[in-house]
């Protein structure tokens, strides 16, 4: 089945900044879903050639890494895939230095509910709702604040 043409200009769109992000974090360790974001991770690996990059296959899988002690700098998840005490859990885990990126924030009334309490949460300092995804950023050197952007 093709895309139509506008969700694949947003996937591009969303795909280019993912590139500029990877490219100015310059992470150490991302974590992309397994299937569905392999063009994502492209995007997001031409950024920084030198980022070892983790792929999960489902949420508790995700749970598990951070478990395991992998300290991940940006952390690719989709808002309705994951239950919420898990992406809770795994954002304990991030350190100031990470960018968590969330896609669908808007899909259905799971995501949405998920994406308000990571914006209402005391680790979240700065998080951009830009409709496809949000982006939420930790570090501490930031005033908390959550702005909206039409992208």
């Amino acid at each position: 089945m093709k895309k139509p043409k506008s969700e694949l200009r947003n996937n591009l769109k969303s795909d280019k900044l993912l590139f500029r992000l990877a490219n100015y974090i310059q992470p150490a360790i991302m974590i992309f879903p397994e299937k569905e974001f392999s063009m994502s991770k492209r995007y997001a690996t031409s950024g920084c050639k030198a980022a070892q990059t983790v792929s999960y296959s489902d949420c508790r899988e995700l749970s598990h890494l951070t478990r395991w002690g992998i300290q991940t700098e940006l952390l690719y998840v989709r808002g309705d895939s994951c239950d919420e005490s898990t992406l809770l859990h795994i954002i304990t885990q991030i350190n100031e230095h990470s960018l968590l990126i969330v896609e669908n924030i808007h899909k259905n009334s799971t995501s949405k509910n998920f994406w308000n309490k990571l914006i209402n949460s005391s680790s979240a300092v700065l998080t951009f709702d830009l409709y496809n995804c949000g982006l939420v950023f930790f570090d501490r050197k930031y005033v908390k604040q959550h702005y909206v952007a039409s992208f």
